[in-house]
């Protein structure tokens, strides 16, 4: 999942993250802040496979937002190898991650996108997500504030 973290970092934040913060994004880097944000057991994380090859994966659970209260869930990271990108994978995983949260009793899922990742706004947007015009937040990296924004549907 670090190769997966890393290389989907290199490609879709090009532009969008300091020079010096997309320079040292390696596998090995990824690895160690996926096992920092999401210990083992800690959240629910699920993977895309073809062939036995994992190309992707989403971890989600509750929201950790404290205006959003007990009812809303989050996807805190959805990523897909950029070879794999466009093919279906990521959609059926945020279906799995939302499918998973609803049966968890959550009423939303939110999920947070850096403001200038036209991307990654397009396809949750394309996936129902509706801009929450009131949420707003700062990511540090590189030592630069880059503002994200949150986005969020209604769960079945």
């Amino acid at each position: 999942m670090g190769m997966i973290h890393a290389s989907s970092w290199q490609a879709a934040y090009p532009g969008l993250l300091p020079p010096d913060q997309q320079a040292n994004i390696t596998m090995a880097e990824r690895l160690a802040r996926f096992n920092e944000i999401f210990p083992v057991g800690s959240d629910q994380i699920l993977v895309a496979e073809i062939d036995g090859v994992v190309i992707g994966w989403v971890a989600f659970g509750a929201s950790r937002d404290d205006d959003r209260g007990g009812g809303a869930g989050e996807v805190y990271s959805l990523y897909i190898s950029p070879q794999r990108w466009r093919q279906g994978a990521g959609a059926a995983l945020w279906q799995e991650a939302c499918e998973g949260l609803a049966k968890t009793g959550y009423s939303n899922a939110d999920v947070w996108v850096l403001e200038t990742n036209d991307r990654a706004r397009r396809f949750y947007e394309a996936m129902g997500c509706e801009l929450d015009i009131t949420a707003r937040k700062m990511f540090e990296s590189g030592g630069q504030a880059i503002p994200e924004v949150r986005y969020s549907v209604t769960l079945n």
